[in-house]
């Protein structure tokens, strides 16, 4: 457990790549798990909507819908595991971080109009969880760093997409 919370620390700092993720079944479902729950907590914590779970479901799903995809296109669906391992295990780690920030800042921090040092902290944050997307898809799919930054836009489009239509559905937005 210690060596595979440092493999993700080590991935989040650029030091580990998603290949140096076991290929396991068994890892692939506990960062889907954990990262499901860091994206519920989160949600809950941002709003009152009732949604929150649901929201945090439909994240998670489309996050690994979307790199399947990926995946699908650039024929490299035997990386599945470990890639969103990665993405999964990345993905909880960060949100994890940001849950103390959030916890401080208040539900208001992204509609809030004042900069203060924790609204500075979630946009930090934020970025650094982008970037880690393009990381990991830059190495899992074999691409250069500009067509990793579109193909992690373009994750970020297919789940705002998503939460969209969700939102429709439901009639309660998250922030």
């Amino acid at each position: 457990m210690k060596y595979m919370i440092s493999l993700f620390l080590n991935m989040c700092l650029f030091r580990a790549k998603p290949e140096d993720l076991p290929v396991s079944k068994n890892l692939l479902m506990h960062c889907i798990a954990a990262a499901t729950v860091a994206f519920m907590i989160r949600n809950i914590m941002l709003t009152d909507s009732g949604g929150a779970v649901a929201y945090a479901l439909i994240q998670g799903a489309m996050l690994g819908i979307s790199l399947y995809l990926f995946l699908k296109v650039y024929k490299k669906t035997e990386r599945w595991l470990q890639a969103a391992s990665a993405l999964y295990g990345c993905s909880a780690f960060m949100v994890a971080i940001a849950l103390p920030i959030l916890a401080f800042a208040g539900p208001d921090v992204i509609f809030d109009s004042t900069l203060d040092l924790t609204k500075i902290l979630v946009v930090i944050t934020s970025f650094w969880y982008f970037i880690i997307t393009v990381f990991i898809l830059k190495e899992t799919l074999e691409i250069g760093k500009f067509a990793g930054f579109g193909m992690a836009i373009l994750l970020e489009v297919m789940i705002g997409i998503a939460m969209a239509v969700m939102t429709g559905l439901m009639g309660t937005p998250v922030n």
